[in-house]
């Protein structure tokens, strides 16, 4: 925020973590910010790319429709944000082709890389990116997050549920939505409270 504010957030950024770890929702949060924009919703400056469907990899045609798309002027202000999913899947040659672009894009243009294998990403990509490697959450942090967002549940849910995520808040939050999962978790702390009981005696 003190770096966007100021001026000096840098035009490329790569940022790593676990699937659910919650790149998306950052990238997404510093795109709005970057764009002095409130409300979370879709913006034409706001330029979003993932794996299409029927393919497996980015390839070099896809890259060269990013860059296209990177060398068009904003629509609505003077900065665009340009957002990347799975950036590990382009190719070698896609990235490659998007060297020079990634390294002076047009003036208020910003790239936001994001993947969860940072070794799939050739190392001149990465010299030219600020990486910011995204790190799983404690238990308390789980908790809390928890705690916060799904106030239905109670504390002994929370608290089976923060255990099995391994620290990963998408992980947690498919975890309440997964029925094969809530039963197993009632029966965990059916057990844990018969234990507690058997103790008690």
């Amino acid at each position: 925020e003190k770096s966007i504010e100021s001026g000096m957030f840098s035009h490329a950024h790569l940022f790593v973590g676990d699937d659910g770890i919650g790149k998306s929702m950052l990238a997404k949060k510093i795109a709005l910010r970057l764009l002095d924009k409130l409300e979370d919703r879709q913006y034409v400056d706001i330029v979003e790319y993932r794996v299409p469907k029927n393919r497996q990899s980015i390839g070099v045609e896809i890259v060269e429709h990013i860059i296209e798309e990177i060398n068009k002027k904003p629509y609505e202000g003077n900065k665009k944000v340009i957002i990347i999913y799975e950036a590990e899947r382009i190719t070698a040659q896609g990235q490659n082709s998007f060297l020079k672009t990634i390294e002076e894009p047009p003036k208020g243009v910003f790239i936001l890389l994001l993947c969860e294998n940072l070794e799939l990403i050739l190392d001149t990509i990465k010299s030219r990116c600020q990486i910011h490697k995204l790190q799983r959450l404690s238990i308390a942090e789980i908790v809390e997050f928890l705690s916060k967002k799904h106030p239905q549940l109670t504390e002994e849910e929370i608290k089976v549920t923060a255990t099995f995520s391994d620290g990963i808040p998408g992980r947690a939050e498919k975890l309440i939505e997964d029925t094969a999962f809530r039963d197993i978790r009632n029966n965990v702390m059916n057990i844990l409270i018969d234990v507690d009981r058997k103790s008690v005696v």
